[in-house]
């Protein structure tokens, strides 16, 4: 059977069916092969798209980098300098440019090179982190001191020692002033008290087996003990009594050691024969077992106390000696007993007719009946006679003349009471003084004499011991008007002194320990580090939270009591405020260096990590098209400013925000800033009607062409900065008020002591004790002049002495009339500034060259010239002070350098304190010049 036969058609079918089969897979390839590009260039737009947004923020995170408050820079192991802020180039004080590749080093002091080399040793030996103070080199007077913040931050092959480091700079200036500000008032405190005129030592009881009080032993001694015994301190602390004072007993141990078990205090003077002194001592217990002496040299007020009784005794057997007409008189006058030298008296000066003045006789009717004659002495004798017998009046006596026919005589007449004053009777003597006149006179001038001396010694006395409780009373009106609190503590935790300060801010129980009325507590703190200063003899200072929850800097000393126990001096200020200002500093810090430690990772990071460490430091950005006036924010910038995050903003509605008295100036600043001036400002928003602190800074953004695009800026809250700072200058301003209130009220206390002389010295009859009154209100008042120009200054540490002279000078004059008005004054002083120490002895000395020319200089004259000057040598800088005039000149023979009057030894002391040379040149006249140095200002 055969196959039938295909059609053409059928075949050629067949042939093509192949071929179709082929282009539709060769049309599906190529469809596939367009997905995958059309997928290839969409994935490579996204891309695009990416590095885009990543290149955007890395530009806003260089800008945030650039335009932070602190300085930020990046080191290699070597401390090469490979990248820094403008904040950072600015402490610096150089340009970026010039800074980059340099050392850290040698930005720093020269005194501080060596402390960036020990800073970068200690990162080259693995520590992740560490801090170090330093002073930038500068030519400024105040160099800025900055705080160095280091962290270990990489690996990087590229670098010398093969890591990098991240490093901060912070400007400590201020805080390290406020610091300096703290040591100074502290060294006032400590000068003051080292200034005690008193002696003053502190001591424990030392018992033997028996319990009984064997010695004692000195535990600390101030610097009045070394100047008043002599004993260096070295040799007296620690020492044992019996030892130290060389008599092989304790001195005055009985009473010492009942003060010290009593707790009663006790004073008394005795003479100190190991030291051939007279002393005033008073002691006191400030704990069992201890006690405390108070001492002051009396040796000179003993010696004029003796003076005084042995002249006294000199006088009493004087008048027993004279061959005196004595008589004893009853309550109603009549003679009880007479001596022979009394009869014959009688006997001689009867008048005729009239029974004698003997035994048995009314004295007083004798006297009555002489009245009646043109005597006017026998009224004054009976008047004074009758008071002494009726206690009216201690004694009587008048010289009168008793005149014979033969002869003239005078007779001293003293009548005192008989017993009593009051009780009756009375002594009646009569001493024939006619041929012994002119020797009394000579002996009365000498009694006068030794009078004088013995007034101007007490009076020295007196001021001494005035001096050293005005002392004393400004060392505690300083500890109540602190602005910190004071105490005292014993080992036992009590506290037998505290200041107002702590009483305003704690309470005060000493019945009570600390820890119990402080926290109500019935142990000791645990944490409490104050008693650490008696296990290492030696101050400390710590930080501690009172009971209020607020912070204190402590400063702890270890201090011996009056007894010689120990306690514990403890100041505390108030630092709440800068721990809370530091601890928002650190946050901010620690924020900020946290994103540059990881600035790589943040780049990538999305556009809400930004935002959220944008509100950790508070600083929020913002960029203004000048071409379209269109505003954008931040989210931080919009909390900031208070506003609705998205509100849409242009430069009018931003100025809205701002504070209204700020507006003008702000918008001064940005027209300067377009015109080419930097754009860095601080100023006041209003946010919810809350006035709110805002820094920004700005830089201006072009096109390729140069033109003008709009700027970009941060904008930081600086609230709480401002708002410490106001604190800080709060703050020092109260201590500049309290330093004047101090000043101004030395100066009324002493005006005060000056008014009381005066009036003394208007209610004395004697010149010579008016007279050292008169100079005495002349001193006080030239220490208080001291004081009054001080608070009427605006720099308490020095004062012009022109100024204070010429005040001084012009009162002296005007208190010394009529000499003053006839003397003419020439002062020629430089404006120089003293510092308190050099001013009031350099014022003393003044006064008493003054008052000495004059007293002396004019003598016979009614007129003349006094001349004063000041100035400094500029080559030695020693300071010259001259007193001259054209008077009389100093007496032939006369020996300034050794001469008793206490004026020139006031000059000659006042001279050897400030370490001066005294010169008294040649005449006419005379002349003082006083040189010596100055320390420079602290």
């Amino acid at each position: 059977m055969k196959t039938p036969r295909r059609s053409p058609t059928a075949r050629a079918s067949r042939k093509r069916a192949p071929a179709r089969d082929r282009l539709a897979q060769l049309e599906a390839e190529v469809q596939h092969l367009r997905e995958e590009l059309e997928a290839e260039r969409q994935a490579h737009e996204g891309h695009l798209e990416s590095q885009r947004e990543l290149e955007i923020s890395r530009e806003r995170y260089a800008s945030l980098y650039d335009l932070a408050p602190v300085g930020y820079l990046t080191l290699d192991g070597n401390g090469v300098i490979h990248e820094i802020n403008l904040a950072g180039a600015s402490l610096l004080g150089m340009k970026r440019t010039a800074i980059l590749g340099r050392p850290l080093r040698v930005f720093a002091a020269k005194a501080d090179q060596r402390a960036v080399l020990r800073h970068l040793t200690a990162m080259r030996r693995g520590e992740l982190s560490t801090t170090t103070e330093l002073t930038l080199a500068g030519n400024d007077p105040a160099p800025r001191v900055v705080e160095l913040r280091t962290v270990r931050a990489h690996v990087d092959p590229t670098s010398a020692r093969g890591y990098r480091c991240l490093a901060t700079l912070t400007d400590i200036t201020a805080r390290k002033q406020a610091e300096e500000a703290v040591r100074t008032s502290e060294e006032r405190l400590r000068r003051l008290y080292a200034a005690m005129n008193d002696g003053l030592v502190l001591h424990e009881v030392v018992y033997n087996a028996s319990g009984q009080a064997a010695d004692y032993r000195l535990l600390d001694v101030n610097p009045a003990f070394e100047r008043i015994t002599g004993i260096p301190r070295e040799r007296a602390v620690g020492a044992l009594a019996s030892a130290l004072y060389g008599n092989g007993a304790p001195p005055f141990l009985e009473i010492y050691a009942r003060v010290a078990a009593s707790g009663e205090a006790q004073s008394f003077e005795t003479d100190f024969t190991p030291m051939g002194k007279c002393f005033h001592v008073s002691v006191f217990s400030p704990g069992q077992g201890r006690f405390a002496t108070v001492f002051a040299d009396i040796t000179e007020r003993k010696q004029a106390q003796e003076a005084v009784r042995a002249s006294e005794e000199l006088n009493r057997r004087t008048l027993q000696a004279m061959p005196a007409h004595i008589a004893v008189l009853d309550r109603q006058g009549r003679i009880l007993a007479a001596n022979q030298a009394w009869e014959e008296f009688g006997a001689q000066n009867r008048a005729a007719g009239e029974p004698s003045a003997t035994v048995g006789a009314n004295y007083l009717e004798v006297c009555r009946r002489a009245t009646a004659t043109p005597d006017a002495s026998a009224a004054d004798a009976l008047a004074g006679i009758e008071a002494v017998i009726a206690g009216r009046q201690a004694q009587f006596t008048m010289e009168y003349p008793c005149h014979s026919p033969q002869e003239q005589r005078w007779f001293h007449m003293t009548a005192v009471p008989l017993g009593a004053p009051g009780e009756g009777g009375a002594v009646i003597t009569h001493l024939n003084i006619t041929a012994r006149k002119q020797a009394e006179q000579a002996l009365q001038k000498a009694h006068a004499e030794l009078e004088k001396r013995v007034a101007e010694r007490t009076a020295q006395l007196a001021r001494t011991t005035e001096l050293a409780q005005a002392e004393r009373q400004r060392f505690y009106a300083v500890l109540e008007t602190l602005p910190a609190y004071v105490c005292l503590l014993t080992p036992d935790y009590r506290m037998p002194f505290a200041n107002r300060i702590f009483r305003e801010w704690f309470g005060y129980r000493p019945d009570r320990k600390c820890y119990e009325f402080l926290f109500d507590r019935s142990q000791p703190c645990e944490r409490c580090e104050t008693y650490n200063v008696l296990k290492t003899g030696g101050p400390q200072r710590w930080e501690w939270s009172g009971p209020n929850g607020r912070h204190y800097d402590v400063f702890d000393f270890p201090f011996t009591d009056t007894d010689g126990s120990s306690l514990i001096l403890e100041m505390g200020v108030d630092i709440t405020e800068r721990k809370q200002a530091e601890a928002e500093l650190d946050n901010l810090n620690a924020t900020l260096e946290q994103h540059v430690a990881q600035r790589t990772a943040e780049l990538r990071q999305s556009r809400e990590d930004l935002d959220r460490a944008q509100t950790v430091g508070q600083i929020g950005w913002w960029r203004l098209d000048t071409r379209t006036n269109a505003l954008t924010w931040s989210d931080e910038n919009y909390r900031i400013f208070g506003v609705p995050a998205g509100t849409p903003l242009t430069y009018e509605t931003f100025l809205g925000f701002v504070h209204p008295e700020d507006r003008a100036q702000l918008d001064a600043h940005w027209q300067a800033a377009l015109r080419g001036e930097p754009y860095d400002l601080e100023h006041r928003v209003l946010t919810d009607g809350q006035v709110k602190w805002v820094r920004e800074k700005a830089y201006l953004e072009f096109d390729s062409e140069g033109q003008l695009l709009g700027g970009f800026g941060i904008a930081q809250d600086i609230t709480r900065r401002k708002e410490a700072e106001a604190q800080i200058l709060a703050s020092l301003a109260e201590k500049s008020v309290l330093l004047a209130e101090i000043h101004h009220r030395v100066k009324n206390n002493l005006q005060v002591i000056s008014s009381l002389i005066n009036l003394q010295a208007d209610t004395l009859q004697e010149p010579a004790v008016r007279a050292s009154l008169v100079e005495l209100r002349d001193r006080v008042r030239t220490m208080a002049l001291v004081h009054e120009k001080l608070y009427e200054s605006q720099d308490f540490a020095r004062m012009n002495f022109a100024d204070y002279a010429a005040s001084l000078l012009g009162y002296l004059w005007r208190a010394h009339s009529p000499v003053g008005t006839q003397v003419r004054l020439i002062q020629a002083a430089e404006p120089l500034g003293l510092p308190l120490d050099l001013a009031v002895p350099c014022g003393l000395i003044l006064n008493e060259l003054a008052i000495n020319t004059l007293k002396h200089a004019f003598k016979g004259r009614s007129d003349g010239e006094v001349r004063f000057s000041l100035s400094q040598n500029s080559a030695t800088g020693r300071i010259a002070m001259a007193v001259s005039d054209n008077g009389v000149g100093l007496p032939a023979g006369f020996d300034w350098r050794t001469a008793d009057t206490l004026g020139l030894r006031l000059v000659r002391v006042l001279a050897q304190q400030i370490h001066g040379d005294v010169e008294a040149g040649p005449g006419p006249g005379t002349q003082f010049r006083i040189a010596f140095p100055i320390p420079p200002a602290s």
